[in-house]
């Protein structure tokens, strides 16, 4: 995405298209996985709503404009698998992290239509093993668009194996 206004809206869009692909599930559905490998369509919920909080003050520290590096290094010193299980992905009832994803998004929002040019503040992540990179608020925002549209996919697979499984039966 290059156009500014089209990462605004995508990004400030996500938590309902996420609400309307879950918001009918029953309760037992939202532990279906693909197989035991995998997670259930609850936990990657949970898993799609504590990631995008995880970089809110990304943003935040960029519209600083002190540059500098952003610490995620606390978050890689344990697996997601491990996150989800410390933080219950598997037991927690979906309603509030829906309801803080939302309210998250629009806040951030807020503070990002205030800004002339949000995209050119700037700070760099080390992933594990690997150097600093630079990202600006734009591209930070489109990975979290990217990351709720693939989380999306799997939930629709998952919807779709189980649909499948029945009409065998």
């Amino acid at each position: 995405m290059d156009n500014w206004q089209e990462i605004l809206e995508s990004y400030s869009g996500g938590p309902d298209i996420l609400s309307r692909a879950v918001d009918e599930l029953p309760e037992e559905v939202l532990d279906q996985a693909l197989d035991d490998n995998n997670w259930s369509i609850r936990e990657i919920i949970h898993h799609i709503v504590e990631g995008d909080d995880l970089f809110v003050p990304f943003i935040k520290q960029a519209l600083g404009g002190l540059g500098g590096e952003y610490k995620t290094g606390w978050y890689f010193e344990q697996s997601q698998i491990e996150w989800g299980k410390r933080w219950g992905f598997d037991r927690r009832e979906i309603g509030s992290a829906l309801a803080l994803f939302k309210a998250k998004r629009e806040h951030t929002c807020g503070i990002l239509s205030g800004v002339d040019t949000p995209w050119e503040f700037k700070l760099s992540i080390t992933w594990p093993g690997n150097d600093p990179i630079e990202y600006s608020i734009s591209e930070i925002m489109e990975i979290q668009i990217h990351h709720l549209n693939e989380h999306l996919g799997e939930i629709q697979a998952i919807l779709q194996f189980h649909q499948g499984i029945k009409q065998k039966d």
